[in-house]
């Protein structure tokens, strides 16, 4: 775990010095020589506890920061540049669905709309998308808590009982719904 934490500090520093480089406007070999430094340390700190560090995450603060001028990205080797491209767009998937669910949320807290079927389950749907499966299962309870007549909350419960591996309750699901 030491061994983990330390690669971790590394990561942190060659990123920041990276950073302010950038911010600098300087991007020379050694601009590049520390965004590799910080993904080959973050990556061996996620190898011993992948709690402290992301690799793909400093791959995509990378194109991030790189967004307008593709100087940095394109200096990176290929494969390190194919992950931060492909990174950033999860992140940003990840992203909007995380404000989708504040967003839902906010609209489950006024009175009128808190027993609201669709907005249930569309926030069963977002989290289904970001792979939070019982959360998607328990928005599909509660809309079928709510009016058990509505056909759109089975097919996510059963969906979300499958994702998580519980064929069991998929079939019950699935019985109710026919019933």
């Amino acid at each position: 775990n030491e061994r983990a934490l330390i690669q971790s500090g590394y990561a942190q520093v060659y990123w920041k010095a990276a950073q302010e480089r950038i911010a600098g406007g300087s991007i020379t070999g050694q601009t590049i020589e520390d965004l590799i430094n910080a993904v080959e340390n973050a990556e061996i700190a996620a190898l011993n506890d992948p709690r402290l560090a992301d690799p793909y995450l400093v791959l995509a603060q990378i194109s991030e920061a790189d967004r307008g001028s593709s100087q940095l990205t394109l200096l990176l080797p290929e494969e390190d540049r194919l992950l931060a491209e492909s990174q950033l767009e999860l992140f940003e998937t990840d992203r909007r669905l995380r404000d989708a669910i504040d967003i839902l949320d906010e609209a489950l807290l006024v009175d009128q709309l808190s027993n609201n079927t669709r907005l249930l389950i569309e926030k069963g749907k977002v989290a289904f998308g970001r792979g939070n499966f019982g959360e998607a299962g328990y928005q599909a309870y509660l809309a079928l808590f709510v009016d058990p007549t509505i056909e759109e909350a089975y097919r996510l419960a059963i969906l979300s009982s499958l994702a998580q591996n519980k064929p069991g309750d998929a079939v019950m699901q699935a019985n109710t719904y026919t019933f």
